[in-house]
């Protein structure tokens, strides 16, 4: 049986047995640009740095039955820079903490629980034809 593989929230991710397994062999990181999210409205906002730094998301991938490879994000509490827009993002780690999610397994924890951080990430509106 194929599982639902959608954004894993952190609570989900730390207790729900079907992430057991991802969680402690199969995490990513997930670069990118920037994310989108979508308001109660029409609009799309595309959050990004505006300083140029890529952003890194943490992950976890999974190989399907069908032998596809696929991936999800692991959100968390809105931040602050967010705040109104949406009730989760996207788990964004520094450059060290990209690290231990990806090799230190004593880590995670912390990371799943962590804070999230107030970042200098703007908001951009985007056409209804993005994402």
């Amino acid at each position: 049986r194929q599982l639902p593989w959608v954004n894993v929230g952190r609570e989900k991710g730390g207790n729900l047995r079907i992430y057991t397994a991802d969680l402690s062999y199969r995490r990513c990181i997930v670069p990118a640009t920037g994310y989108l999210e979508c308001t109660e409205t029409p609009e799309r906002l595309f959050f990004f740095d505006p300083t140029g730094r890529q952003l890194l998301m943490a992950g976890l991938w999974r190989r399907e039955y069908n032998g596809d490879y696929r991936f999800v994000l692991m959100t968390t509490d809105i931040s602050p820079y967010a705040e109104g827009i949406h009730p989760r993002a996207p788990l964004l780690l520094s450059d060290s903490e990209a690290r231990d999610w990806l090799f230190d397994d004593a880590s995670v924890p912390y990371l799943l629980t962590r804070e999230t951080p107030v970042l200098s990430y703007v908001k951009m509106p985007v056409g209804a034809r993005i994402g």
